[in-house]
């Protein structure tokens, strides 16, 4: 009878560290799986760069288009946006201040951003710069009407006239959007509209 006492004992006592040390261990693991702070705080700086490729200056082979950013700041870093062609050749450039990722869609998630919303927006803008609608082709539609404050003749006449150019909107800030294109004609990116 003593030994099934001791037995007993011995074997509640094990049970009981057992499931202590098992209640433990899922702390720990839900302590690893809980939100920090540290996601967040990601979501609050930049990426490094952001490249995409696309068929813009040559049918044939993609281009290389690429944000690079000098900090990961949201709002005091510098950004380069630069486009290449297959081979490696710069194409484009065109340097600007983070801060002019944010523009006005920034209202449509909240009336009053705070300096976290101004970040995320810019974090986001980033990531999302070079999505598939930001490009058309033909660069300029047919029903698209020239207008002689924001764009030179000439070059809206180079573009909209060969329906194979591939065009690329971009905004920057509130009212610094930008229409580009390779003028095959030219050989070069060529800015055929901006406006507001």
């Amino acid at each position: 009878m003593k030994k099934l006492f001791l037995l007993l004992f011995f074997l509640t006592v094990f049970f009981a560290c057992r499931e202590t040390n098992q209640s433990g261990e899922k702390d720990k693991q839900n302590n690893n799986t809980n939100t920090t702070g540290n996601e967040t705080e990601s979501a609050l700086l930049l990426p490094k760069e952001t490249i995409a490729k696309f068929h813009f200056s040559d049918s044939t082979t993609e281009d290389i288009f690429k944000l690079v950013a000098d900090g990961f700041d949201p709002l005091r870093s510098n950004i380069t946006l630069t486009i290449s062609n297959s081979k490696g050749e710069l194409l484009y450039s065109e340097s600007f201040k983070s801060d002019q990722l944010i523009d006005d869609k920034i209202f449509d998630m909240t009336q009053n951003p705070t300096e976290e919303d101004k970040k995320k927006y810019a974090v986001r803008k980033m990531k999302t710069f070079f999505e598939s609608n930001s490009f058309s082709q033909p660069a300029i539609p047919d029903e698209d009407e020239f207008t002689d404050e924001y764009s030179d003749r000439a070059i809206w006449d180079d573009i909209k006239s060969d329906k194979s150019a591939v065009g690329f909107y971009y905004l920057l800030g509130a009212v610094n959007g930008k229409s580009i294109a390779y003028s095959k004609k030219q050989k070069k990116v060529v800015v055929y509209f901006t406006c507001c």
